[in-house]
């Protein structure tokens, strides 16, 4: 409904009133003001949800002992809120030489980089470049044998759940650099392990973690793709598409000055972790304020292909125990009153978690760059369940 315009003169000559009343003194802009009748009634704000996180001072307390009794040498911890909004703690140190602590600093994530490979296979099957059962020799040079086992073959689902039968990692390998022991092993090592390897026990009969599995599934990948490397292949299709500038294997121009120093079970500086032909296993940094958009592609309703593919990788395939179900890369755990979809990550210098609820659409990002640091994961499930409130310092458990 529009005002009469002697309606309208009327609400404008109160309204100055009001204010000269305000500079007066003779009331406060907290007192109410009538509106004549007839007047539009102002539209009222929306209601702003409540905050699913605690204040930013009790995500301090929480986190600060940890510091505190020299558990990790610096934490960096991102918040989403179900409305979208972030927040961005830091805590501790950065390294020695390493700029302070801030959005900007950049991790080792270590297997976090799995979900990322999930995402790429999932994308490409969508593309229809590949299939899930798709047995992996399909995609290695002629010459390579992939171990089998009572006529069952390893497929790329196999890898991407952890049902290959590969052991964690590559037996019979012994690395130029026992600090950074897979910066040199290559496409030659990797098929030269698969031609002597044999398996103890059917392709997909049971759930046994493997870095070298994912790292061989990113290699058939980029090899489907017609890509020189997974790194080219991941950059391609999920880096560069969500603007993850600050995400990359090595340390590039754009990563370096923002680089943290990685520390050792005893406190020292650790050597920093390189991939070569595993790196679908493997080997991404990236800072907090990346792996938040990283986590916000994965929330709530897709809006592109990419984002419909990331979906496709939070499907569990099996359960390797009650509440637990494993998908392309992510695990989801479901106990009440927890519903999680999440990674973590550790190197020798490093320990890493994300995870959201997909039902509240909150999410979690815990960085820290001590690699004995066991508590990244608890930091973030702590965070992310509601039932925790208030949150407990770890000092008082």
């Amino acid at each position: 409904m529009r005002l009469a315009p002697i309606a309208l003169l009327l609400l404008l000559v109160q309204t100055v009133a009001v204010a000269q009343e305000v500079e007066q003194g003779k009331i406060s802009l907290d007192d109410r003001v009538r509106v004549p009748a007839g007047a539009v009634q102002p539209a009222q704000a929306p209601a702003r949800p409540a905050a699913f996180f605690p204040p930013d001072e009790a995500v301090r307390e929480f986190v600060r002992p940890y510091i505190d009794k020299r558990q990790a040498k610096g934490i960096v911890v991102g918040l989403i809120e179900p409305d979208g909004s972030r927040r961005v703690l830091t805590f501790g140190e950065a390294g020695e030489g390493a700029r302070p602590l801030a959005a900007s600093s950049v991790f080792e994530i270590g297997s976090i980089t799995k979900t990322f490979t999930g995402a790429v296979l999932a994308d490409m099957v969508r593309r229809g470049e590949v299939k899930l059962d798709d047995p992996v020799a399909k995609y290695l040079p002629a010459d390579v044998r992939v171990p089998s086992r009572n006529g069952r073959q390893i497929t790329l689902l196999d890898l991407a759940t952890h049902r290959s039968g590969l052991p964690r990692l590559p037996t019979g390998y012994v690395p130029p650099d026992p600090g950074n022991p897979y910066a040199h092993f290559a496409a030659e090592h990797l098929h030269a392990f698969l031609n002597r390897y044999e398996l103890e026990h059917d392709p997909g009969a049971k759930f046994e973690y493997s870095n070298l599995g994912m790292g061989l599934l990113g290699h058939a990948l980029a090899r489907a793709a017609g890509k020189d490397s997974f790194q080219t292949l991941v950059a391609d299709r999920v880096l560069r598409p969500l603007g993850m500038s600050m995400t990359a294997y090595g340390r590039p121009a754009a990563l370096a000055p923002w680089m943290t120093r990685g520390h050792n079970q005893q406190g020292a500086v650790a050597s920093y972790f390189d991939v070569a032909v595993l790196a679908g296993g493997g080997g991404l940094n990236s800072n907090v304020t990346d792996l938040m958009t990283y986590l916000e592609a994965n929330i709530g309703e897709p809006t592109s292909p990419l984002e419909r593919a990331m979906r496709d990788a939070h499907r569990g395939y099996h359960l390797p125990r009650p509440g637990m179900q494993v998908g392309l890369g992510w695990m989801t755990m479901k106990r009440d009153p927890l519903h999680l979809v999440g990674s973590s990550g550790g190197t020798a210098g490093y320990s890493t978690f994300v995870a959201f609820d997909p039902e509240t659409r909150a999410g979690v990002v815990v960085l820290a760059n001590s690699g004995d640091f066991g508590y990244a994961d608890k930091i973030g499930r702590e965070l992310l369940n509601p039932e925790r409130r208030p949150l407990i310092p770890a000092e008082t458990k």
